[in-house]
């Protein structure tokens, strides 16, 4: 059983995808504070449910909200990023996080086989 948070709602990223943003924006003549994730949002308990998914896991997920489980450290409820200035430049290309949750799990080597069948088209 695991239990996560779901009123918690923040902006997945890939660490990959996001360095590869910045080499690429280290190459232009732009400068300043940049934001950047992948795109969409998702909750503590949805993030958690997608790689259980992914990982083929059959773990029970219970949805909680923060004042079920203090912690020491507050925990904003909404930390959602937003990559206005790549979009005002043209260069808001972020995949959706839920295909970078993939990516970084089949380079992990973490996805089920069932979820690897899936994507190259063969059922198993």
């Amino acid at each position: 059983m695991t239990v996560n948070f779901s009123d918690q709602v923040f902006s997945p990223s890939y660490s990959r995808d996001v360095a590869r943003k910045i080499a690429q924006l280290v190459g232009t003549e732009y400068f300043g504070v940049f934001h950047v994730t992948n795109s969409g949002t998702s909750s503590w308990y949805d993030f958690a449910g997608e790689i259980l998914k992914l990982a083929g896991a059959k773990t029970r997920l219970i949805a909680i909200t923060s004042e079920e489980y203090p912690t020491p450290a507050r925990r904003p409820r909404f930390s959602v990023l937003n990559n206005y200035h790549l979009r005002l430049l043209g260069m808001d290309d972020m995949k959706p996080w839920q295909e970078a949750l993939r990516d970084y799990m089949l380079a992990k080597g973490q996805l089920a086989a069932t979820t690897l069948g899936k994507e190259s088209g063969n059922v198993t």
